[in-house]
């Protein structure tokens, strides 16, 4: 994939369906004395546009959806990456073996356009300032500050913040864009040597399904540790029990109240996923940071619990090619753990030594962070691998942030 460089959009007829053959001297005769000259002749020079046959440029002409896209696709991606879409039909007004097809329909299938709800595109449709910036931000591949935002600000904002919006284009979201106008943001863009660029970060671990109820922290442990060295669950619960990880006595209750040990310190539970024969209702609850560390170093000796930590933490430890362990807040009974309404029955008991009280979300689960797509400051989705399912999913940064919170956003990275 290509991304934004000084060539940026190199050899493209930009506008024009007709090309119009470069040379030394600017052709076009309606670019002296317009308010954006500059853009156009850095631009010009650039090889990034060229005019019309007539030896016109019109700056003052507007453009259309289709148009902008395809500027946008054949600058930053190869041809070999779109050419398979020509055939595509992706909108009820996008079919096969028109023009903007293949542009469309890949930049549908990369996500950088959804279209209408209707199922349309409007590919002729003319392009207002805030669709223009959505195009550009995400076939561009940059960062935004806050993917949570609504759509009006999403990429507006960002934008405004770095000088790229004409201040005749100032609150103007609705604006209908110019030729001139799409020229100056591009060249306001292609001048800010400071802009952020989007990461994606994907360490590919090995897919793993949990072979108890409630093994979701040694399967997590399995799949994090994929990235260098293959362990089996049941190596893991073997290592666990060999460590005195494993609870040696048998759960009582006393004065109808249930005595138990300390899940930072053992696993609390049956892996068959009983919490004892006494209460055969209730699933088994695991262990949380410590165990998990101390267990983790064995084989990969560096790896350390966190909590109270945050998404850019996450993202950074993902970037220096640390897979992360996530503890979470979820009802994995619902099909999936991408929630909405995650499970709010809790496990009550006391510590066995101290008559401390335990209460704790019953719907704990562990889930491994493969990946994220954004910048460390602002991540926006995140790449998850679900043990309870055996499955690879992505979050929303909104989605993965309802079920941490639960748990103070804790966890373990993996560093071997």
């Amino acid at each position: 994939m290509k991304r934004l460089i000084p060539a940026w959009f190199a050899m493209i007829a930009m506008f024009a369906p007709v090309v119009y053959a470069q040379s030394d001297e600017i052709p076009f005769n309606d670019y002296e004395n317009h308010k954006y000259e500059e853009a156009i002749v850095y631009l010009f020079e650039e090889d990034i546009i060229s005019g019309y046959p007539d030896g016109t440029f019109k700056p003052d002409k507007t453009i259309n959806r289709a148009e902008l896209l395809k500027i946008i696709i054949e600058s930053n991606f190869n041809e070999t990456d779109y050419e398979s879409f020509e055939d595509t039909s992706c909108f009820s007004d996008v079919t096969g073996n028109l023009w903007f097809s293949k542009y469309v329909c890949f930049a549908k299938n990369k996500e950088i356009i959804e279209g209408y709800p209707d199922g349309t595109f409007k590919p002729e449709r003319e392009i207002n300032l805030i669709e223009s910036l959505k195009i550009m931000y995400e076939g561009i591949g940059m960062a935004v500050d806050n993917p949570n935002a609504i759509f009006k600000f999403k990429y507006y904002s960002p934008a405004m913040r770095a000088g790229y919006i004409p201040k005749e284009l100032s609150g103007g979201y609705e604006n209908i864009m110019t030729r001139g106008q799409v020229s100056e943001i591009i060249y306001r863009i292609l001048m800010d040597e400071d802009k952020k660029m989007k990461s994606e970060i994907n360490l590919n671990l090995t897919v793993y399904k949990q072979q108890y109820y409630a093994s979701c922290g040694t399967a997590a442990l399995a799949i994090a540790l994929s990235q260098q060295t293959y362990v089996t669950e049941n190596e893991i619960l073997d290592e666990m029990i060999a460590m005195g990880l494993y609870p040696n006595n048998e759960i009582i209750e006393e004065n109808g109240v249930y005595v138990w040990d300390d899940p930072q310190q053992v696993f609390v539970g049956d892996y068959n996923g009983l919490v004892s024969i006494y209460m055969s209702k209730l699933k088994g609850f695991g262990f949380l940071e410590g165990p998990l560390e101390e267990l983790a170093q064995n084989w990969a000796p560096n790896s350390e619990k966190f909590s109270g930590k945050n998404f850019s933490f996450i993202a950074r430890e993902l970037e220096e090619g640390h897979p992360v362990i996530v503890f979470g807040n979820v009802n994995a009974r619902s099909g999936s753990v991408i929630l909405t309404e995650p499970g709010t029955a809790t496990v009550t008991w006391q510590l066995r030594n101290s008559g401390e009280t335990i209460t704790i979300p019953m719907y704990k689960h562990n889930l491994v962070v493969e990946g994220y797509v954004g910048t460390p400051e602002a991540p926006e989705s995140f790449y998850i691998v679900d043990p309870f399912y055996g499955q690879k999913i992505e979050m929303t940064k909104g989605e993965l942030e309802g079920i941490l919170a639960g748990y103070n956003y804790s966890g373990v990275v993996v560093k071997f």
